[in-house]
C-alpha cells in the first residue's frame, strides 16, 4: 500500500468516527468535556454560533472563556458579520443567509458588529478584533 492510501484509509475513518460521535452527542456536553481536560490556547468556531440563541452561545462562549489561559488565549470566530450600512457586495447575500436561519433554526441568526459586541461583551471578552474580508464571513478575535 502507498502512504496515499494508507493516508486517505485513516483519515476517512477518523472522520466516519467523528463524524458519529459528534451525531450522539451535543456542544453543551463535549465542549465542557474537552475544557476539562487540558487548557488550550485557542477555540476556533467557524460557523457554529449563527445556529444558536444568544443565551446559547453565551454559554458555549462562557465555557470556551474557562479554559483559555487569560494571558495568551483567544476564540477564533469566523461567522457572517451584517453591516448592511456599508456599501458591500456581499450584503444581500448576508441578509439572505439570515433569512435562512430565521426559517430552518428557531433560534439562529446572523448578527450584526454590536450583536457580536454585546455577545461578547456578556461572555467577558471585552478585547476583540473584527476582521472584515472581502468575502461573506468575517473574523472576530475574542480575548478573555
Amino acid at each position: 500500500m502507498s502512504n496515499s492510501t494508507i493516508l486517505a484509509f485513516w483519515t476517512s475513518t477518523l472522520c466516519s468516527l467523528l463524524s458519529t460521535f459528534l451525531d450522539t452527542a451535543d456542544l453543551f456536553t463535549i465542549l465542557p468535556l474537552i475544557i476539562s481536560t487540558n487548557e488550550t490556547e485557542t477555540f476556533s468556531l467557524l460557523w457554529i454560533l449563527h445556529n444558536w440563541s444568544d443565551e446559547d452561545c453565551v454559554k458555549i462562549l462562557k465555557n470556551c472563556r474557562k479554559a483559555l489561559p487569560k494571558e495568551t488565549g483567544k476564540v477564533v470566530i469566523v461567522e457572517i458579520v451584517q453591516h448592511l450600512l456599508e456599501d458591500d457586495p456581499f450584503n444581500y447575500t448576508r441578509a439572505a443567509f439570515d433569512l435562512v436561519m430565521f426559517a430552518h433554526f428557531p433560534s439562529g441568526r446572523e448578527r450584526s458588529e454590536n450583536d457580536w459586541k454585546k455577545l461578547l461583551g456578556e461572555c467577558g471578552f471585552f478585547r476583540y478584533n473584527f476582521i472584515k474580508m472581502p468575502a461573506l464571513m468575517s473574523i472576530i478575535e475574542a480575548f478573555p
